[in-house]
């Protein structure tokens, strides 16, 4: 309800919202096991039971391939879900999310839309200098350039 009426949504409306939070930041590895010896994991692994939370909606996905070494999970909670979609379509969607970068041709560690909020939060606070705004070039800037050339 906090999500919903921050956002100016009242309990009639017709938009409904999943809050998924994002975490990349983990020290949790996974090895798998091949041919009696230890492997890296595969993409597209998904780990949902043993070592979460039993009373949370939360997963662990692995959705690129390591060049060397062994891939990190990424942690993901859904803290608020409207849909009531089952878990492995919420897994395939956040997988089939991580494919979509533009600047990349294989899957990325996190779903390109937090990637692109992440380069996009960067390029901005990039433009702040001691509490002070750095103005852009122009207007004309913002009007006639519709890219995300920068991202």
């Amino acid at each position: 309800m906090a999500i919903r009426s921050s956002l100016n949504l009242n309990e009639m409306s017709y938009i409904k919202l999943t809050y998924i939070c994002v975490n990349n930041k983990n020290l949790l590895k996974l090895y798998g096991f091949k041919n009696n010896q230890i492997s890296s994991i595969l993409p597209g692994t998904i780990v949902d039971e043993e070592i979460i939370s039993k009373d949370k909606y939360e997963f662990y996905l692995i959705s690129q391939k390591a060049l060397r070494g062994n891939p990190q999970a990424t942690h993901y909670y859904i803290v608020y879900d409207e849909f009531d979609v089952q878990p492995a379509e919420i897994h395939l969607l956040v997988f089939k999310l991580c494919f979509l970068y533009y600047n990349w041709t294989g899957g990325i560690k996190i779903p390109a839309p937090c990637q692109y909020a992440r380069k996009l939060a960067m390029l901005v606070g990039d433009k702040f200098f001691n509490g002070e705004i750095i103005k852009f070039p122009s207007d004309k800037f913002f009007k006639e350039i519709k890219s995300l050339y920068y991202l």
